[in-house]
């Protein structure tokens, strides 16, 4: 079972059907996990994706892979579960869908999101999902759609990101709308107005931390346009803004 119980301060569950992401971001925890104590397990799985780009190695544990024994975990949540989302009901729960990979990643197959898509349309509860690549979400969204029970998240961390990720926000459909700032590594100007959720935390393992400027600029406008504000732990800041939207399935 993959439906695991997680630290992760803005969601309840984790749900991989699928891993792996070949963007290789120096600080990702999901590569240093998969090459390290997951490593063995992820091996066992030889279910892995037929898009193989030059240089790419799928003996590497973090190469994509599918997890056909996974499909049923998201239909687990006990029925008198309580988010840490106080706005959804007994029973319903904040699932944060492929923590370890990328959603949207380039060498995932469409027939893997596919079915990762009809698994969440059939099941009541809310799947949060989170791409550092827009413009597949985009597209995707643009064929397909997506079901109303889902929160449609993109990462940025510098400003070179944040074009895309707006063009994205404000050109598809989605109960919510979140951009996770995480790790924060430069000062971002942006309009919040297609923005329904920050999320917003620094870089560890190791940590670093952003300048304060930085993030005061980014709460500044987020507050200016009522968007939601969850900052996490690891940026050690005064204030606490620990906040959800009220989108629901």
């Amino acid at each position: 079972m993959s439906l695991n119980r997680t630290g992760i301060e803005t969601a309840d569950f984790t749900w991989n059907l699928y891993t792996g992401c070949l963007r290789g971001c120096s600080f990702c925890y999901a590569r240093k996990l998969a090459r390290g104590r997951l490593k063995r397990a992820y091996l066992k799985n030889n279910n892995t994706s037929p898009l193989v780009p030059q240089g790419a190695d799928p003996a590497d544990p973090f190469f994509p892979r599918f997890w056909e024994d996974r499909k049923g975990d998201p239909y687990k949540v006990p029925k008198r579960f309580r988010s840490k989302n106080p706005h959804l009901p007994p029973g319903t729960a904040m699932i944060f869908t492929i923590d370890m990979g990328d959603i949207f990643g380039p060498s995932i197959p469409a027939k893997w999101t596919s079915d990762l898509m009809e698994i969440i349309r059939d099941c009541p509860q809310i799947f949060q999902i989170l791409t550092k690549f827009p413009n597949n979400l985009l597209d995707w969204v643009n064929s397909n759609g997506l079901p109303e029970n889902v929160w449609a998240g993109v990462t940025i961390n510098n400003q070179s990101m944040v074009e895309s990720a707006l063009h994205c926000l404000s050109n598809i459909d989605a109960s919510v709308k979140y951009i996770c700032v995480e790790p924060l590594q430069g000062k971002i100007k942006m309009d919040f107005e297609n923005v329904d959720w920050m999320i917003i935390g620094a870089q560890t393992n190791p940590l670093v931390q952003p300048e304060k400027q930085w993030v005061e600029e980014l709460l500044n406008e987020a507050h200016r346009h009522n968007a939601k504000i969850f900052m996490k732990k690891s940026l050690k800041w005064p204030e606490t803004y620990q906040e959800f939207p009220k989108g629901g399935s």
